[in-house]
């Protein structure tokens, strides 16, 4: 079976019910024709890999994955195949590559090779590299560093999610072993007390790896790469020598000192000797420099401020200080870290990637400096627990605890409740008397006597003692508590800000600007937005582009708008934003004031919109009730 069939399988295996023709077609960019097509060759080869009814379709995840198994790459089929090949092609040699030895390499015409330089030039651009063409060759000109980021990038797409395992990426580098020098590494930092992360150390390795490759194959750095960065710490030189003599030793292989100081940059910018779990927030100052720690504070003070985060939590601040003082340092000597969990952030968890772009707004504007989508990511890791915290703070269903006073057993059950349900829970009365439910308001009744009084509101009858069975039966009421005010309050959200006005069905193909200037002027027109809105918008997808997946959620960064509302467009031909196509919208234009909306609004948008299945279906609504309709219930399914 042909390579190119793997993404689909994939994506049929990661859906939880069977799915339609049409759904991927609109994933994969093909026609319902030539997906049939794909499938029944799928179905030739491997019969009952695929499952078909008038539903749509499912994959058999056994078969697949003996299928994968088996699977032998050839030759590059796709696009980004032959994109990742050619271009790993162009490093491995100074020389020009013919044309014509391509066409023939890569089994394809001369006119699709041509379609593939144009991304080729493209993704070298954003590598400060050139790729000079002539009639009849190609050769990649540029400096060594940047060709090594290059190949860097190319590795680490290719690692997808496996990022931390490098079983696959040892099929780059069949000369040496990597969990060889994955030992060195980690050794050594041990010895020195120097502590990173597994991302990081992933990165260290990989950069060692290309390193070890481009050396033994004579490629160096020139002078031009070799420019000083600033002071490194004594202790990280030191690290960086013993690892580059331990491999240098094992390899053969001789490191000269312009590849010592890269790789202690690299290590500098990745970790650090301060044991975070060791200093209180109070000790900071001794281990990051004033610059740090007055950014750290406007950064904390304006997530704050939009996100309602409270950062007051010790171990957060210590953990955000260290990774903001690493970050400075990368900022410093214009580097970057690879991120292999980007496009899965922003597709799976918008909202915190969202506050992370905020972040790199603040340091945009305190230091000039841009901040890369994986810098974002990684920024997006730290905020991530801050932000879910929160979230859990304020979903916290109110209670009333009812039992006899005999001796200090309310004390009691109240303890084990709190043990259980403290993220749940906000016990606000202790009651003793059932009259007393009278004079307070609550959402929840846990009672340890039956009660006698009819209530309206929600309760379950304990044990005293509080048994497992009492445990379950809590949990449940907890749960369809907190669903109920889930839906209530996005119905609630969602309707007090849409207007039939501010939805649009397009059956068209268009682009993104010349849409969202068509929205901002119908809202300022309707008293929604100033004049600058637009420009506001545009310095939002500058950071960083605010399309998911099929889904873009348009925003500017400083919710000052005259009033709250939504713009939806449903476009299922498709929107072109940016590199992606989008087959939904939802502009948000916040006012300051209800800047919690747009962090509940964000949010659950967003959860809905992370099925993809939902998507289709509320792209394809045509009418305003409908869609509402149609949201409300895509709402209702998720958890």
């Amino acid at each position: 079976m042909k390579v190119k069939y793997l993404p689909l399988l994939r994506y049929l295996n990661e859906q939880a019910s069977w799915t339609a023709s049409t759904q991927l077609a609109e994933k994969f960019s093909l026609s319902k024709r030539t997906i049939k097509s794909y499938i029944s060759e799928i179905q030739e080869n491997e019969p009952g890999l695929i499952l078909s009814s008038n539903k749509g379709y499912r994959v058999d995840p056994v078969r697949l994955a003996n299928v994968q198994e088996n699977i032998q790459v050839g030759t590059p089929e796709t696009p980004p195949e032959r994109m990742a090949y050619l271009l790993l092609k162009l490093t491995a040699t100074e020389e020009a590559l013919a044309i014509y030895d391509l066409v023939e390499e890569l089994f394809v015409s001369e006119s699709t090779l041509m379609k593939d330089l144009k991304k080729i030039k493209r993704k070298c651009a954003e590598h400060s590299l050139v790729l000079i063409q002539d009639s009849d060759s190609i050769q990649l000109r540029g400096s060594e560093k940047a060709k090594r980021q290059l190949i860097h990038a190319i590795l680490l797409s290719e690692l997808e999610q496996n990022f931390v395992d490098i079983t696959k990426l040892q099929e780059s580098f069949t000369d040496f072993d990597l969990d060889y020098i994955k030992e060195i590494v980690a050794e050594i930092f041990s010895n020195y007390d120097f502590f990173t992360n597994d991302y990081a150390l992933i990165n260290i390795i990989i950069h060692l790896a290309i390193a070890i490759d481009r050396m033994k194959s004579n490629f160096q750095f020139s002078e031009a790469d070799n420019q000083t960065p600033s002071s490194i710490p004594p202790l990280i030189n030191q690290i960086a020598a013993d690892i580059a003599g331990k491999i240098a030793d094992h390899y053969n292989l001789h490191f000269p000192k312009e590849e010592v100081r890269d790789l202690a940059l690299l290590i500098s910018a990745n970790g650090t000797n301060v044991n975070f779990t060791q200093i209180s927030a109070e000790e900071l100052r001794e281990v990051a420099d004033q610059r740090c720690l007055d950014l750290v504070k406007k950064i904390l003070s304006k997530v704050s401020e939009l996100y309602f985060i409270d950062n007051n939590e010790p171990e957060f601040l210590i953990r955000f200080t260290l990774h903001i003082k690493n970050l400075l340092f990368r900022l410093d000597n214009d580097y970057s870290c690879r991120n292999p969990m980007t496009e899965t952030l922003k597709k799976e968890c918008p909202l915190i990637y969202d506050c992370a772009v905020q972040v790199s707004h603040v340091i945009q504007r305190e230091l000039a400096h841009t901040i890369t989508e994986d810098e974002i990511a990684y920024i997006a890791f730290h905020l991530g627990y801050a932000l879910e915290v929160q979230k859990q703070r304020t979903s916290k269903i109110n209670c009333a605890l009812l039992v006899p006073l005999y001796y200090n057993m309310n004390i009691q059950v109240m303890k084990k409740l709190q043990n259980h349900f403290g993220d749940d829970l906000d016990i606000t009365n202790i009651l003793t008397n059932e009259k007393e439910l009278q004079h307070i308001q609550t959402e929840f009744i846990i009672s340890a006597i039956k009660l006698k009084q009819i209530t309206t509101t929600p309760y379950v009858v304990i044990n005293p003692f509080f048994t497992l069975e009492d445990r379950q039966q809590v949990s449940e009421k907890i749960f369809e508590l907190k669903e109920i005010k889930r839906k209530e309050q996005f119905s609630k959200n969602l309707l007090s800000v849409v207007d039939k006005k501010h939805f649009i069905y397009r059956e068209k193909k268009m682009a993104s600007e010349p849409l969202l200037q068509e929205l901002c002027t119908q809202m300022e027109q309707d008293g929604f937005v100033g004049n600058d809105f637009f420009t506001q918008l545009m310095e939002r997808e500058k950071l960083s582009s605010t399309a998911f997946g099929p889904v873009a959620l348009p925003h500017t960064l400083t919710m000052d708008a005259k009033k709250t509302g939504i713009f939806i467009v449903a476009a299922p031909k498709g929107i072109q934003w940016g590199s992606q196509v989008v087959t939904l919208v939802f502009l948000l234009s916040i006012n300051y004031h209800n800047r919690h909306l747009f962090r509940e609004l964000f949010d659950d948008l967003a959860l809905i919109c992370t099925d993809e299945q939902n998507v289709h279906r509320l792209s394809q609504s045509k009418s305003f009730d409908t869609f509402i309709e149609n949201l409300m219930q895509c709402f209702t399914t998720i958890r």
